[in-house]
């Protein structure tokens, strides 16, 4: 069981979780109207944000949330009880959550090249790393646009539950500055006055900083509170509009325990206030408990929309409102959609009698672009942990697919009807259909691998480099082109073409980004619930070093603990974990070059294993 040990964070109401509380609970603005004079394509009305109070006109955005990170991670340690503020940093693993990272710090350079494999979250973590002195034995980035903390949660979650560390520090941070901003209204799904959740004058959300720190452990319950349950679930069909139907299978899979009644206590919505989440959440709601549905209460009118913080946000403030055993409204002077549910708390709303004294469970739901729900269940709890070791020794197999497309953008693939708006793919996500296709017609099982994969991680090196500078470039107007700027989304198109829908994750890691994803995928894939996993690498080639466009390779390989789950080909690879007392005293990391590089020899070489680190190698299979 995984259990929430403390918490911190930064947001526009201050810094700390009593000033996130205070604001909750208050009627306060706290917008901030933005100069947007030398913004490439200012809005066509007053800009206006919740920022941070000391946010500074200029200077570097990464070591400002760095600090903002170093605030939330002192308050988290503040409220250790001090026998666990050793405990809690020895095994440690560290992911950090966030939309676009440091994006503000280069993008705006018109004469600047991005280095090969670079991108703008893992340098945050890095940074965060260096200055807390922490040595975690496993790190990652996620960048699962606006679910990337309830993402960095289940896969938190995941690692606990395998042994694999004793405690898990989630970190998340975006700051608004005129690139996410612009991309918002490029979309049109910014207002143009206040955030309404679930009203029926509802017109869009508006944007927040935010930064948050949580810590979760396998072995200590100082809060009495456990996380019951996580979900995340990934479908195709469309870039930017929530999914019912899949919001519903999330939460009933966060639901779906061995507690006595699945009903929560409480709803924490995401309610980012635009028309086609609010009506998909509460189509969701109305399906999952009817007309019975519990309170719902969403903290965006307050906070505005913390993009990748938001998840984590919104699970502070649910373990508030069960320590506190009270919880805040929708404090806006608006009433509900006529049409939704009545559940949805407002300053004057008639609160069932028992909702002070009983709020022992809560859901968190979180819904981002690329077709990602995800949703998480806190429950008070009195559980005295155990300590378990699932981290076993496990001979796993992997099917291993290489292509390297050659395309047109303008050009009309043969798959274009199966996929709407083809038109609009950027280089990685067109290079990631072509390869699809090309593999499916050349390997008639071939598509049977991703219909059976129970996981999909996506490497996608170099994050969105190429189409992060094309928006900025082409004045930071086009709506497809910011969609495309979110990591993640270039595997929504690959959901879309195949059907599949399931947990994906997409991981950032600097120039190591693809050998992380591998371990990442290998530990996922040797749990019988997700094998197997399908790990996608998106891989930009080099031209002395820096970025060259026009050209990706893309790999796929399907890692499963079972050799009968896949169907061996001349290229397949065999992944091995090893324990860790026979493996050769090496300490060097591999970063994603070498790994290419091996991975694009000849597959009749008889080459020795490769070492990724921790306790995995990788040996190729001569059939």
């Amino acid at each position: 069981m995984t259990y929430l040990v403390s918490y911190g964070c930064s947001t526009a109401a201050g810094d700390g979780v009593e000033a996130l509380w205070k604001a909750l609970n208050s009627p306060n603005n706290l917008q901030t109207i933005v100069d947007t004079k030398k913004w490439q394509q200012p809005p066509a009305f007053p800009w206006k944000e919740f920022q941070w109070q000391d946010r500074p006109p200029l200077g570097s955005v990464k070591d400002f949330l760095v600090a903002k990170l170093l605030l939330s991670w002192s308050e988290c340690c503040e409220k250790l009880p001090q026998e666990l503020k050793d405990s809690c940093r020895s095994n440690l693993g560290v992911i950090f959550a966030s939309t676009k990272g440091c994006i503000e710090d280069y993008i705006w350079d018109q004469s600047s090249s991005f280095p090969k494999n670079s991108d703008s979250i893992y340098p945050v973590l890095e940074s965060f790393l260096s200055k807390t002195g922490l040595s975690p034995s496993k790190s990652t980035c996620v960048s699962n646009a606006c679910s990337s903390s309830h993402s960095a949660i289940y896969l938190a979650d995941h690692w606990l539950q395998k042994g694999a560390v004793e405690s898990v520090l989630i970190i998340s941070a975006d700051f608004i500055g005129p690139f996410i901003a612009q991309g918002f209204n490029s979309l049109k799904a910014v207002s143009p006055d206040q955030p309404k959740p679930f009203s029926e004058t509802r017109n869009g959300l508006q944007l927040g900083d935010g930064g948050a720190a949580i810590l979760l452990s396998a072995t200590q319950n100082p809060l009495k509170l456990k996380l019951l349950g996580t979900s995340l679930v990934a479908v195709g069909g469309s870039i930017t509009r929530p999914n019912s139907s899949a919001c519903v299978e999330s939460c009933n899979k966060a639901l779906n325990t061995t507690s006595v009644t699945k009903r929560p206590d409480l709803i924490i919505a995401h309610g980012t206030a635009t028309p086609t989440n609010d009506s998909a959440e509460d189509q969701a709601f109305k399906e999952l408990f009817s007309s019975e549905a519990p309170p719902v209460t969403a903290s965006k009118w307050c906070l505005g929309h913390t993009m990748a913080s938001s998840g984590s946000v919104d699970l502070i403030v649910a373990a508030e409102s069960i320590q506190r055993k009270t919880t805040f409204s929708i404090n806006q002077s608006c009433s509900n959609d006529p049409s939704f549910l009545e559940s949805y708390l407002r300053p004057d709303s008639k609160r069932p009698p028992s909702l002070e004294k009983s709020i022992n469970k809560v859901l968190v739901n979180s819904m981002g672009f690329g077709g990602v729900h995800s949703a998480a269940v806190v429950e008070q709890s009195d559980d005295k942990p155990t300590a378990t070791n699932n981290n076993t020794a496990t001979r796993l197999f992997g099917e291993l697919y290489i292509h390297q497309p050659n395309f047109s953008l303008q050009s009309q693939p043969d798959w274009s009807s199966k996929i709407q708006r083809w038109y609009q793919l950027d280089n990685p996500a067109r290079s990631l259909l072509e390869s699809y296709f090309y593999w499916a017609k050349d390997f008639p099982h071939y598509a049977d691998l991703i219909d059976k994969s129970k996981c999909i991680v996506l490497a996608s090196s170099g994050a969105s480099n190429e189409t992060d500078l094309n928006f900025a470039r082409e004045g930071a107007s086009s709506p497809s082109l910011f969609s495309h700027t979110l990591p993640n989304i270039r595997a929504s198109v690959l959901l879309e073409a195949t059907g599949w829908s399931g947990p994906l994750l997409c991981l950032q890691f600097g120039q190591r980004t693809l050998a992380n994803g591998l371990l990442e995928a290998c530990g996922l894939a040797s749990s019988n619930e997700l094998s197997p996993t399908t790990l996608i690498g998106i891989m930009p080639e080099a031209n002395n070093g820096f970025l060259k466009t026009e050209s990706y390779t893309v790999i796929q390989l399907t890692i499963a603990k079972e050799k009968t789950l896949l169907r061996h080909h001349q290229s397949s690879t065999s992944v091995t974990v090893f324990n860790s007392t026979k493996i050769p005293n090496r300490t060097n990391e591999i970063d994603d070059d070498m790994l290419c590089e091996w991975i694009m020899q000849p597959a009749s070489k008889a080459d020795d294993p490769l070492y990724l680190g921790g306790e995995l190698w990788i040996e190729r299979e001569i059939e």
